[in-house]
């Protein structure tokens, strides 16, 4: 709370810097209505602030007036810039209302929630979890908020937050890969295969194909970003893989993940790998081709390409 001087009229109390979710809020309150030589010192103290916090000028500002109520004039001036993918995320947040008509689907069990539907409340609160409502007030769920995407929550579970997001996350990627492990029993035939798809397995914005003892995963939102070195230890650990590499998404100057921190890799990742599919050996880039680099939804058509070319000659146009 650092002192700004109010200047002759000497009202100004004191200024309040705090960082809440994403808005950088600098506010005072004053024992009277403050004079223009007060509103510039605080104006001066809030630039100050905005400069140290990194808030882009070119947000906008809200000046907010509030009283007079037993002598105290409130002011507060809010300048907004977006979350990053590297800040802090203390737990849930956010709160949205869904508009009239939009929330059977939700209520259904679609987990998306569009920008569009949604009236904000709740914004004082922080962190990327946020909880939805109908517009009765009743919880639908909660999930994941990525604040400037089309996509403004992946919903993740329904009822209340949890709070401990960290160990659901750990359970369903544990649930994950036991399923494949049922799919897929032996690695000497089949030892490429999506291990994490998404809404699928209930952890919207991650991705992730084993290609041997390689998984390629994209932590495709600013939230699965943020969690993404627990993710992938939980990840190589249920599994039993050793090496993985994180590519882009697509999405991530959208989801506020720097361009330099969407490709990671643990291990030596090589250029090529060799994998199995229903028997056959198969060449894989796992640092090319779209997305993960590999389509293991084709397994069924590419075994079928095989039995029809067995012995025979095949001219190849289209790969």
């Amino acid at each position: 709370h650092p002192h700004v001087d109010g200047g002759p009229d000497r009202s100004l109390v004191g200024v309040e810097v705090e960082l809440v979710h994403d808005e950088v809020a600098v506010a005072q309150e004053t024992r009277a209505r403050p004079k223009r030589p007060a509103l510039a010192a605080l104006l001066g103290e809030f630039r100050r602030c905005e400069q140290d916090l990194d808030v882009p000028r070119d947000r906008a500002i809200l000046v907010e007036l509030r009283g007079p109520a037993e002598g105290l004039f409130g002011l507060r001036l809010v300048a907004k810039r977006p979350l990053r993918a590297t800040d802090a995320v203390p737990g849930a947040g956010r709160e949205f209302r869904i508009r009239g008509g939009h929330a059977k689907p939700l209520w259904a069990g679609h987990p998306w929630v569009h920008a569009a539907s949604v009236e904000e409340s709740g914004q004082d609160r922080c962190g990327d979890v946020a909880v939805v409502r109908d517009g009765t007030g009743r919880t639908i769920g909660w999930g994941f908020l990525s604040e400037n995407s089309a996509i403004r929550v992946r919903l993740l579970a329904p009822g209340e937050p949890v709070d401990d997001v960290d160990a659901v996350l750990d359970e369903r990627v544990r649930a994950a890969c036991a399923l494949r492990a049922r799919l897929f029993p032996d690695p000497g035939r089949t030892s490429a295969y999506r291990l994490v798809h998404a809404e699928g397995d209930g952890l919207p914005g991650l991705i992730v194909d084993r290609l041997g003892d390689v998984l390629v995963a994209q932590f495709a939102t600013g939230p699965m970003h943020r969690r993404r070195e627990r993710l992938a230890e939980r990840l190589l650990a249920e599994s039993g893989a050793t090496r993985r590499l994180s590519r882009p998404g697509g999405y991530e100057a959208e989801e506020g993940i720097p361009a330099e921190d969407a490709t990671l890799q643990c291990g030596e990742i090589p250029d090529t790998v060799r994998v199995l599919e229903e028997g056959m050996t198969l060449e894989l880039e796992p640092r090319l081709g779209q997305k993960t680099g590999h389509y293991a939804d084709q397994r069924e058509n590419r075994v079928r390409v095989a039995e029809l070319c067995a012995g025979r000659s095949l001219l190849d146009l289209f790969a």
